[in-house]
């Protein structure tokens, strides 16, 4: 019986210590390979176990063959017994660093925040300045899902006069929210640059300039006292503007238009500016609006006939003091005027005008009649032509005689009302027809010759 119980109890040993090593072993495989000096201990201590187990295996054989040794045998089994349970304990730090392993591997590892970023879309530099003191600049690494910022050091409250220039845009999405926009910007004064969230920033009110396009020479003229000329400089999206004349000072310049520029404002509207210069070098731009091709006066037209067959001189003065703002009429007028019993047109009136076989009468004759209604009068007999744009100028129609003009009633002599001129050609209203005509500069001045430059304004 003795024999038959210390068999049993050996086996029932070995089992256990053969399943202690069987779940190191497991234990030992689960650990991560940052543990694995940790693991080769642990194996070298199973295996020890292992030795030592086998080594009680084989004595327990010996006292089942020697039954005068049992006695010895159960001794050497208790001694195994002790030795066992020692190197069992041996082995727990090993299972306790393997269980913590195991424990850290299971874990989530931390990770940066990534966020995701769109490819930049180039687009035309436009100005920008800063809608709100809040903001600030970033710089994006990395690419697609795995993007980066970090705020800079440039804070938008420190730049609210700063006029920033938009080169790129791109949709930048973190997580659980909706892309949102970015704006590349760079300074347009300093080194500031990086993307900021577009609605730090507004659009900047700024003029943007077009393409400059060559125009035939051409020669234009002041339609107003209103207007500056321009030098305009400055990138394409933000156009500067410096005056270098005012317009009011040139009243009888004469420019000549050599290029033209669209300009666009923020709402988008595009007007046209001139590149002008005169004779005496002044240049610069202008709006188109200030200058005209022709300066016209809006003169009133009267006829003469058929009340007055002959008195084309007063109706053409009647014209002149009403667009002075006298109210009067030529039938009046044709009353008023001195008339003469002379063949001096200087004195008055030489026949009668309502007659087909009246004569004329000249400046000095109606100098007072003139005045009367313009408090006024100026006798510009031998006025140059340039003398009349200067009154066109001022405002003040002027009435020129001419001879040799139009038919047989005119040939011999005429009187027109000057009311406008532009390059090439002066404007009237020729009391004879009714109606507003021209002629070439270099015709007028050929009739006016025939009847010695004789002129009237006030």
């Amino acid at each position: 019986m003795l024999k038959r119980f210390v068999l049993i109890s050996v086996i029932l040993f070995s089992c256990v210590v053969s399943g202690q090593s069987v779940y190191a072993d497991s234990d030992v495989s689960s650990v991560s390979s940052s543990q694995a000096s940790m693991n080769s201990s642990s194996d070298q201590n199973k295996n020890s176990g292992q030795a030592s187990s086998s080594s009680s295996v084989s004595k327990a054989a010996k006292v089942i063959t020697t039954n005068s040794q049992a006695e010895t045998s159960a001794k050497s089994t208790s001694s195994f017994t002790v030795k066992s349970s020692s190197q069992f304990s041996a082995n727990l730090p090993s299972r306790s660093v393997s269980s913590s392993s195991s424990s850290s591997s299971s874990s989530k590892p931390v990770t940066k925040k990534y966020i995701a970023l769109n490819k930049a879309t180039k687009v035309k530099p436009k100005a920008y300045v800063s809608a709100s003191k809040s903001g600030a600049l970033y710089n994006f690494t990395g690419s697609g899902t795995h993007g980066q910022f970090s705020k800079s050091a440039d804070q938008l409250n420190n730049h609210l006069k700063t006029t920033w220039i938009v080169t790129q845009y791109r949709y930048v999405s973190m997580a659980d929210h909706k892309p949102s926009l970015y704006y590349f910007v760079k300074s347009e004064t300093g080194p500031q640059n990086g993307w900021v969230w577009h609605s730090y920033l507004k659009e900047k009110a700024v003029q943007t300039k077009g393409s400059v396009l060559k125009v035939k020479k051409a020669s234009y003229y002041r339609k107003t006292t209103s207007g500056n000329i321009y030098n305009i400089s400055g990138p394409t999206y933000d156009a500067k503007f410096k005056v270098s004349h005012v317009l009011r000072n040139y009243p009888n310049t004469t420019w000549y238009v050599t290029k033209k520029m669209q300009v666009t404002n923020t709402k988008k509207h595009a007007i046209t500016y001139y590149y002008v210069q005169d004779s005496k070098k002044h240049t610069g731009w202008i709006w188109n609006g200030y200058l005209t091709k022709k300066v016209i006066l809006n003169v009133k037209r009267i006829s003469q006939n058929p009340q007055l067959p002959t008195g084309c001189e007063i109706t053409a003065v009647t014209m002149m003091v009403n667009y002075a703002g006298a109210k009067v009429s030529k039938m009046k007028l044709a009353k008023e005027m001195p008339r003469t019993k002379t063949k001096n047109g200087n004195k008055g009136f030489v026949g009668s005008p309502y007659s087909k076989y009246g004569w004329w009468i000249y400046p000095p004759a109606l100098m007072k009649t003139v005045k009367k209604y313009t408090k006024s009068a100026i006798n510009m007999t031998g006025a140059s032509f340039d003398a009349i744009k200067k009154q066109i100028n001022k405002k003040h129609p002027v009435v020129v005689w001419l001879s040799g003009y139009g038919g047989i009633s005119t040939k011999i002599n005429h009187a027109i009302t000057i009311i406008g001129y532009s390059a090439s050609l002066v404007y009237f209203n020729d009391p004879w027809t009714g109606k507003r005509l021209s002629m070439s500069i270099d015709k007028l001045h050929s009739y006016r010759k025939r009847d010695a430059y004789r002129a009237i304004s006030y």
